[in-house]
């Protein structure tokens, strides 16, 4: 029994206890709330007391005979093995609970997690918490809410290519529970025309051309076909105007006229990689485009304001389009009447449009 003795002692138990201080205190912010969110301190203090006072059942001289007669080596060696195994089986259920990431009503009341993540510019641990519990947002306090859909926190998980907010969105019921749902939309929607990995962009682009080898995976198809494709929810998310938004405010901000109006046939290439394809005007038309499509497809009821002004009017005052032929300078429109994949590439480009 002095094996038993040594391997689980007061100074081993402390040891111990001073590892799990040591962690949590090496932890990050974020961590540390992920850790006490899902893993409550209460679980391991109750363990490391029932470890302690079976240790000093053990080795305390009370000189008390072990009850119903049992031998006492036996009794010894189960006070030893139970010493040893309560806080290791807590600690493993602690754990598991942790990476489960469960958020039950009483944990999703005090989700401080989201506001320690903007804070400190840490969302990795976000990602995960979200993405296993997709079903149970529908709860989260206004506050929580707020912060999920503020925009860096969408940049954030956008740019290791997760769209996890706009699968979230896609949830009619949840969109309903949000505080400021358009907020949430227009700050998705402008992630999605902004990143090279958007399922908006590889959808556009599959349909329109502009990346000769695009890839438009079953998954980002499966989930535009959900949101922008789906009239219901392109209806009730109003996501055509953070969609027109983007673009008006792009053409009027004028740092793309010089590379619009000097781009020349690039923009409309359609072997490799063409101006357009991260063009955030042609993106924009293209998903207000493959919006209305589906919505003649499936002979939806709603209808569509999308403003053809910023598609011509507002492209042809930003035009410079003055290239020289036979020493005369031309513009004319694009006539509406001859439309295709091809011919749409030009609507969004302000040189394309008024062409000389």
């Amino acid at each position: 029994m002095s094996l038993g003795r040594s391997a689980v002692s007061l100074e081993a138990l402390l040891t111990f206890f001073g590892i799990l201080v040591a962690v949590l205190a090496l932890a990050r912010p974020v961590q540390r709330h992920s850790l006490i969110l899902f893993a409550p301190p209460w679980r391991i203090s109750f363990a490391l007391l029932v470890s302690l006072a079976l240790i000093v059942c053990r080795d305390a001289p009370f000189g008390i005979p072990p009850p119903f007669g049992w031998p006492l080596p036996p009794v010894l060696f189960g006070l030893s093995l139970a010493s040893f195994l309560i806080p290791v089986l807590v600690a493993l259920w602690t754990w598991a609970s942790w990476h489960r990431a469960k958020l039950t009503r009483r944990r999703i009341e005090r989700v401080e997690i989201f506001l320690a993540a903007l804070r400190e510019r840490e969302f990795d641990e976000v990602e995960r918490i979200v993405r296993r519990n997709r079903q149970r947002l529908k709860g989260l306090p206004p506050r929580a809410s707020s912060a999920l859909f503020k925009p860096e926190m969408v940049k954030a998980l956008s740019d290791p290519h997760s769209f996890v907010h706009l699968e979230l969105l896609a949830d009619l019921k949840l969109l309903d529970s949000l505080e400021n749902r358009h907020g949430a939309i227009g700050a998705v929607v402008r992630e999605l025309l902004r990143s090279e990995a958007s399922p908006l962009r590889s959808a556009v682009l599959d349909r329109y051309g502009g990346l000769e080898h695009n890839v438009h995976s079953a998954e980002h198809r499966a989930l535009i076909e959900k949101t922008f494709q789906n009239p219901e929810w392109y209806f009730q998310s109003s996501a055509h105007y953070p969609l027109v938004i983007s673009a008006m405010e792009a053409l009027r901000s004028g740092k793309l006229d010089a590379e619009y109006n000097n781009s020349g046939r690039d923009y409309e290439a359609r072997q490799g990689t063409s101006r357009r394809a991260n063009c955030p005007i042609y993106l924009a038309a293209g998903a207000e485009a493959l919006a209305i499509e589906a919505a003649l497809e499936q002979r939806s009821s709603g209808t569509f304001t999308a403003p053809i002004y910023f598609r011509y009017s507002s492209p042809c005052r930003r035009s410079r389009a003055s290239m020289r032929k036979s020493g005369a300078t031309r513009a004319t429109m694009v006539s509406s009447q001859h439309l295709s994949p091809t011919s749409f590439t030009r609507l969004p480009h302000t040189s394309r449009i008024c062409r000389a």
